[in-house]
């Protein structure tokens, strides 16, 4: 049986999926040691974490959970040293969250920005005191 959300409601989110279905092609434009790649290589981003960081991979290896703060996004945002890498392409990429209501019921829904509070690290009043008082509903 299905269910809708209206908008305001509150929900908590119990758990999430992210599925790549094509990762984001990034071009190198300089050299990084550490990835072994150099201008003209091109590297995948698949999940991003959020604070910079995602999973990629790279010549050969797979970099989970890699500070990815020297990527350019396509639209010129993100990079924060070194710049050394820019998005070419975006890929395909879905993210489903499992959330449970105050009545309990539970279900799944396509995160497609119609979820406010969700970084716990952005510094939202609004959003924090949600969160403390969750913790505190535990």
């Amino acid at each position: 049986m299905g269910a809708t959300l209206k908008k305001g409601e509150i929900v908590i989110g119990l758990t999430g999926v992210h599925i790549t279905n094509e990762p984001d092609r990034i071009a190198i434009r300089q050299p990084i040691p550490e990835l072994h790649v150099l201008p003209g290589d091109i590297i995948f981003r698949y999940m991003e974490h959020g604070e910079g960081s995602c999973d990629l991979w790279a010549k050969g290896q797979w970099q989970k959970d890699y500070d990815c703060s020297f990527v350019t996004e396509s639209d010129r945002s993100g990079c924060l040293r070194d710049c050394a890498a820019v998005v070419t392409s975006k890929g395909k990429k879905d993210w489903w969250v499992q959330v449970k209501t105050p009545q309990g019921a539970i279900g799944w829904s396509k995160v497609e920005n119609q979820f406010d509070c969700m970084d716990s690290l952005a510094g939202d009043p609004r959003c924090d005191s949600l969160q403390s008082n969750a913790v505190q509903g535990r």
